[in-house]
Order: structure tokens, then C-alpha cells, then sequence
């Protein structure tokens, strides 16, 4: 399921030192996190979360909040292009999950304009899926039309993990995603 897993931690030596640095040489830093973080927190979350079984029974009723990770790739090339963080919100008394990816990294470090909302979910048991849409600017706007998939994992639901496939612009997009419960 974490296919993008090998070629994020590839790329983590040269994103790290690319986001150490500014043109002047010196040290910069921002609030928004740099692709080596983001592909750490993904793959060390996505370790964790594939070891948990999926949730047999939601909960009926209350809600939970979900952070994670999503990891994408444009185009027929499967190695990761882009990092996000997630935020995922499950409201399990009406069955539906919604939120948001934002602050986007390239595999290079620049960083990505736009953010993509998770919509009009449909869940099922432990699994639900979702329309993933929006404008992610980088070199020029580019909408985004995808169904994300997952699962719920652990006994209390702790996690949810799944896949995303769609399309920025005119090319196919996949990936990844994986969250814990907050």
C-alpha cells in the first residue's frame, strides 16, 4: 500500500540539504515543513500505522480528528514528486470524512501553492472513499480531480491509511496517505 515508501527515503539526503540552506548560503526556516521532514513523518507513520489491524467496528457515535501525510506522484513515474500534510476529520455518528492536504513540498523543496479538499465521502464499514479536489499552483495552476480510498485501522479506529488516484491537469496523479488519531 506504501509503494512510495523506497523512493522517499531516497531522496531524503538531498531534500534535506537543499532545505538547509538559502541563496546567500546561510540557514533558513519557515513554518511550513521541508520534504525531508514531511517523507520522515510519512514513512515512520506509515511503518507504525501497517502494523495495526484494520478496525473491525467503527464507533457509532463522536468524531475524531486525523494527521498525517499524503505522497504523490505525477505522471507514469512512481517515485514521490510531492509531500503534503493532512488533516482528516471522521464523523462516525453520519458516516463521513472530510478535510484537507496542504502546505505541499516538491521531491526538490520548492514549495507547491494550493491545497486539495477531501469531500463527499461514502463510508462502509471500516473503509470510506472520498473526492480529493482543488488548484495546486507550481509553474502554473493545475486542477486536481482524484478519489482517495481507505481504511481504518487499529481496534478504535487510531489510524486510516489508503491510496489516491486522479488527475492534476492532464496528467494521472497517485499516491499515497496515512493519518493518526489526535
Amino acid at each position: 500500500m506504501f509503494k512510495n515508501s523506497g523512493s522517499i527515503a531516497a531522496l531524503l539526503v538531498v531534500a534535506a540539504l537543499a532545505a538547509c540552506s538559502d541563496s546567500d548560503g546561510g540557514s533558513s526556516r519557515d513554518e511550513s515543513p521541508s520534504f525531508a521532514e514531511l517523507a520522515t513523518r510519512n514513512e515512520e507513520m506509515a511503518d507504525r500505522v501497517a502494523a495495526m489491524a484494520e478496525t473491525t467496528t467503527l464507533p457509532t457515535a463522536g468524531s475524531a480528528t486525523y494527521e498525517g501525510t499524503g505522497a504523490f506522484n505525477v505522471g507514469a513515474d512512481a517515485s514521490t514528486d510531492m509531500l503534503a500534510e493532512l488533516t482528516l476529520e471522521a464523523n462516525f455518528e453520519t458516516s463521513e470524512v472530510g478535510g484537507e492536504f496542504s502546505n505541499f513540498v516538491g521531491a526538490d523543496g520548492r514549495e507547491i501553492g494550493g491545497e486539495l479538499t477531501v469531500q463527499d465521502s461514502v463510508a462502509n464499514l471500516n473503509a470510506f472513499d472520498a473526492q480529493v479536489a482543488g488548484t495546486l499552483d507550481d509553474n502554473g495552476a493545475k486542477e486536481v480531480d482524484a478519489l482517495m480510498s481507505g481504511a481504518f485501522r487499529g481496534a478504535d479506529a487510531e489510524a486510516v491509511s489508503g491510496t489516491i488516484e486522479g488527475t492534476i491537469g492532464s496528467d494521472t496523479l497517485g499516491g499515497d496517505f496515512v493519518a493518526e488519531k489526535k
